[in-house]
């Protein structure tokens, strides 16, 4: 994937030095992986997609979830397959610079100096449509098994799929759905409500509570709705029932689903926090390259903010809102990665 010069660059980079004044960074998501599927000569270094290795070294970043992407098609399963090649191609390239995510270490500083997870952004990377649901259940075990065990699970994207309704649609949870979510208790993995339609998500919390199910549950990259009325933001009942169930929800930075200034951020986050969310609340930027996704889906003319248009930003981001929301030191913690190792520690045994 990458010449000698270039892991030594990017070794270079990740040399991080201890700096008591700095504040880490823990990311629900980004789509790094999808980015390198999509074309050989694509390089983790490419500040193209916004989170490439440098960008995220210049961010502090600590604990990053890659995202395993794919719509719903007949290529989804292969998609997610050769993701999950990329994800192991990248640790073996830069073994110094990124680890796999450990849950026992004694201090930050002893962590990798970036510590990866792996989400499945659509449970279609693992299960196609047309084939036996034993035999996605059993790809998803042996990636399990051989490779690493995911932060998280979405039933779906965008669109329908043989578990759900997703963002776009009113279609709620199906019978296959259902046995997905008894799988996922089963392995506590968290439930991801960021791309369901609204039935699927009150329907998935009706089912853990008829279950009794202690299946964790957060929204990896999603904004209020009631401040930007898009499909893919939460309504305010689905985040209550978040936080109460001492879930996680990630800022989104992408601007269409936070609003036409860089202040709508602070305004989400307010919300979040007014709802009782200061445990909860977290980043999950969702940091992407535009132009491998059709117009269908986004507004290529606005993207992010270009002050906080990639992972290098970090820590503008969080002084912006510490001057603006007048936060403690404290609460900035865990708002940045707090929150997301705690319920990592706690919930999650990856």
């Amino acid at each position: 994937m990458a010449s000698v010069y270039f892991k030594s660059l990017v070794c270079s980079l990740f040399d991080q030095t201890k700096d008591k004044a700095m504040t880490f960074i823990a990311d629900l998501h980004c789509d790094l992986l999808s980015y390198l599927e999509q074309d050989v000569k694509r390089t983790p270094h490419d500040p193209a997609v916004r989170c490439s290795l440098s960008q995220l070294k210049a961010g502090f970043v600590k604990w990053q979830t890659l995202a395993i992407f794919t719509e719903t098609d007949s290529s989804s399963v292969k998609k997610g397959l050769s993701q999950l090649k990329i994800y192991q191609q990248l640790l073996r390239d830069f073994p110094l610079n990124m680890q796999p995510y450990q849950r026992f270490v004694s201090t930050i500083e002893e962590a990798a100096p970036l510590s990866v997870l792996i989400a499945f952004e659509n449970a279609s990377g693992f299960c196609g449509e047309q084939e036996p649901l034993k035999v996605g259940m059993a790809r998803l075990n042996n990636f399990i098994e051989t490779i690493a065990k995911p932060f998280y699970i979405s039933l779906t994207w965008n669109r329908e799929n043989r578990f759900g309704g997703g963002a776009l649609t009113q279609i709620g949870l199906k019978e296959e759905g259902k046995l997905l979510l008894k799988e996922l208790d089963q392995k506590q993995i968290a439930i991801d409500l960021s791309h369901t339609s609204d039935a699927l998500a009150y329907e998935i919390i009706d089912y853990i509570d008829q279950q009794s199910l202690t299946l964790p549950l957060i929204a990896s990259h999603s904004n209020a709705r009631t401040l930007q009325y898009v499909p893919r933001n939460l309504p305010t009942d689905i985040a209550k029932e978040i936080f109460k169930r001492n879930g996680l929800i990630g800022l989104n930075l992408y601007a269409p689903f936070l609003g036409e200034r860089e202040e709508s951020i602070l305004e989400h986050l307010a919300f979040w926090l007014e709802l009782g969310g200061e445990d909860g609340i977290c980043l999950g930027t969702d940091f992407f390259y535009e132009k491998d996704f059709t117009s269908t889906y986004q507004n290529r003319e606005k993207t992010f903010f270009s002050q906080f248009g990639d992972a290098s930003t970090y820590p503008t981001l969080l002084e912006f809102v510490k001057k603006h929301l007048k936060l403690s030191d404290q609460q900035i913690d865990k708002w940045a990665y707090q929150n997301v190792t705690h319920f990592l520690a706690s919930h999650l045994s990856l």
